[in-house]
C-alpha cells in the first residue's frame, strides 16, 4: 500500500478526517526542495481549537513570506488519529505537504495555557523527536515555544531549545535566519545554545583553578542557565599542573574548549580566547578575579552595552589591594587619561562583552601583552560603541613577589607603541560611557541565592 493510500485508509476511520486535510481557503503550499529551511507550527490542541487563534495565522503568513523559507501546520491529533498512527507505526505529519514534524529544521510551538504541556510531549513522541532538548542534536528539529505561557517557561525548560518571550512576529524571521547560518556551518548543536562564552587565560594556576571552575559553574547556572555557557580556557604555557586540571575542567564541562599556547602572553591568550568564541557574549576573568555580583547585574543589562567593565578602581572601599599595587594601577590609569583621553577608571579584569559588536574591533587590534584588552576598549570608546563600569571587590589573594620593574618598563614601552595606533583611529562620533555605583548594582540581588 502507498503512503497516499495509507493516509485515505486512516482518514476513514476517524471522526473528523476534515482535522488532518489541509487544503483551507489561504493556505500556502511550497515545494520543499525550492528552500534552505523548513519550519512547521504547531499547536498543541484540537485543529478546530488551533484555527481560531490569530497568532498562528499571522506567523504562517509572514514565515512563508520570506523565499527561502517554508512554513507549514500542525494541530494535536484526537485520540483515534494518534491510535492509527501509532497502530502502523508512522509519525505525525504537517498539513502541507504531510512532512514527518522530525524532518522540519524548527519546530515552533504556541503555548497558550498549562495543560497543553502534555499534549507537546506526545506530538513531539509521534514526530519522532526525543522530548528533551539534551537529548537531540543537529540532526533533530530546533524546537522552540512562543506564546502567553512562556512568560514562565521553568516548567519547560528541559524540553524546548529555545523560548521566544513576548511578540514573536520580528524575533521569529531573526532566530530563523540565525538557525540557518550557523546550521549551514555544521557547528555542534551544543555550541549553537550556547549564550555566553567565559574567557579565562590561565598561567601556572593550579591551586586556584579547579575551585574557581566549580564556585563560578554553580552562578553561571543561575544566572545564564544550565547549558548555555562554555569555558574557554587559555593556558599561556604553564610549567605546574595547570594543563592536567584543565583536562579535568574539559571533562567535567565537557562544552569547554581548550587552548594551548607555547609562551606566556596575556593578550595573546585574551585575543585567542575571544576570537575563539562563538557566542553572542564573552565573559572575561582572571581566575583569582571575579564577582558574581556584577555578573548577574551585567547580564540583566547587557543589551544596554557592548562592553560592560568591571572596575576595581571604581570604588576605593572595595579594593583590598596593597598599596603599591594601587598606585601601579592609578598611574597606568592617569596614564590612559592624559594620553587618550579615556574616561573610565579601569581596562583590565573582568568585563561582559556583546561579540557581535566587537569582532571587526578585536581583529583590528595590534596590541598583545598587558595592553590587548586596553587597546580594543579605546577602539570601542572612539568607534561610539556603548560602554558601562560598575565597582567591583578586589582582594590581593597573591603576594608581590618583587617591585615588577621589568612589567612597569614593559607597560611604559606598550603605551607608548599604543599611542602611535590609537591617535590613527578617529571618534566616529561622540562617547557614549555609564558608570554605576556599587549601591546601583547591588539592587534586587539576592544574595542568599549568590551564596548557595
Amino acid at each position: 500500500m502507498s503512503k497516499k493510500d495509507t493516509y485515505i485508509e486512516i482518514l476513514k476511520r476517524v471522526e473528523k478526517p476534515g482535522r488532518y486535510l489541509g487544503g483551507e481557503w489561504n493556505e500556502i503550499k511550497k515545494n520543499p526542495k525550492n528552500v534552505d529551511l523548513k519550519i512547521v507550527l504547531a499547536f498543541p490542541d484540537l485543529y478546530e481549537i488551533g484555527m481560531s487563534y490569530l497568532g498562528q495565522k499571522i506567523l504562517y503568513s509572514i514565515l512563508n513570506s520570506q523565499p527561502s523559507m517554508l512554513a507549514e501546520r500542525v494541530f494535536a491529533p484526537w485520540p483515534d488519529y494518534e491510535k492509527e498512527l501509532r497502530k502502523r507505526n508512522i509519525p505525525l505529519t504537517s498539513l502541507e505537504n504531510r512532512i514527518p514534524l522530525h524532518k522540519f529544521d524548527i519546530l515552533g510551538f504556541s503555548l497558550l495555557y498549562e495543560l497543553n504541556y502534555s499534549n507537546v510531549l506526545n506530538m513531539l513522541d509521534l514526530g519522532r523527536i526525543p522530548l528533551l532538548s539534551t537529548h537531540r542534536n543537529l540532526t533533530h528539529p530546533l524546537v522552540i515555544a512562543g506564546g502567553p505561557a512562556v512568560f514562565n517557561p521553568e516548567p519547560v525548560a528541559t524540553i524546548f531549545d529555545l523560548f521566544c518571550i513576548g511578540d514573536g512576529e520580528k524575533t521569529f524571521i531573526e532566530i530563523a535566519e540565525a538557525y540557518k547560518e550557523l546550521k549551514n556551518s555544521k557547528k555542534d548543536r551544543a555550541r549553537i545554545l550556547k549564550e555566553l562564552s567565559v574567557i579565562v587565560p590561565i598561567y601556572n594556576e593550579k591551586d586556584e583553578l579547579w575551585s574557581m571552575a566549580e564556585q563560578l559553574a554553580v552562578h553561571l547556572d543561575q544566572i545564564i542557565g544550565i547549558d548555555k555557557w562554555q569555558y574557554i580556557l587559555i593556558d599561556n604555557g604553564s610549567t605546574d599542573s595547570t594543563p592536567e586540571i584543565v583536562r579535568q575542567i574539559k571533562q567535567n564541562w565537557p562544552n569547554s574548549i581548550k587552548i594551548r599556547l607555547e609562551y606566556p602572553n596575556y593578550g595573546e591568550a585574551l585575543s585567542v580566547g575571544l576570537k575563539g568564541a562563538e557566542t553572542e557574549w564573552a565573559f572575561v576573568i582572571n581566575v583569582d578575579w571575579w564577582d558574581p555580583v556584577f555578573l548577574k547585574w551585567a547580564w540583566s543589562h547587557r543589551k544596554r552595552y557592548d562592553i560592560i567593565l568591571g572596575s576595581k578602581r571604581g570604588d576605593n572601599t572595595l579594593n583590598k589591594q596593597g598599596k603599591y599595587r594601587r598606585l601601579l594601577s592609578w598611574g597606568l590609569n592617569f596614564t590612559l587619561q592624559l594620553i587618550f583621553g579615556f574616561v573610565g577608571s579601569d581596562t583590565h579584569g573582568q568585563k561582559l562583552i556583546r561579540l557581535s559588536t566587537m569582532r571587526d574591533i578585536l581583529e583590528e587590534c595590534e596590541m598583545r601583552r598587558g595592553q590587548f584588552d586596553t587597546e580594543f576598549i579605546l577602539r570601542a570608546m572612539r568607534k561610539g560603541l556603548w560602554l558601562a563600569e560598575a565597582p567591583v571587590p578586589i582582594v590581593e589573594k597573591r603576594k608581590q613577589r618583587n617591585w615588577m620593574f621589568k612589567k612597569i618598563a614593559q607597560n611604559l614601552w606598550d603605551i607608548f607603541f599604543l599611542r602611535s595606533i590609537i591617535h590613527k583611529v578617529p571618534f566616529s562620533r561622540s562617547i557614549r560611557y555609564h558608570r554605576w555605583a556599587r549601591e546601583d548594582i547591588e539592587q534586587n540581588i539576592n544574595f542568599n541565592e549568590l551564596e548557595n
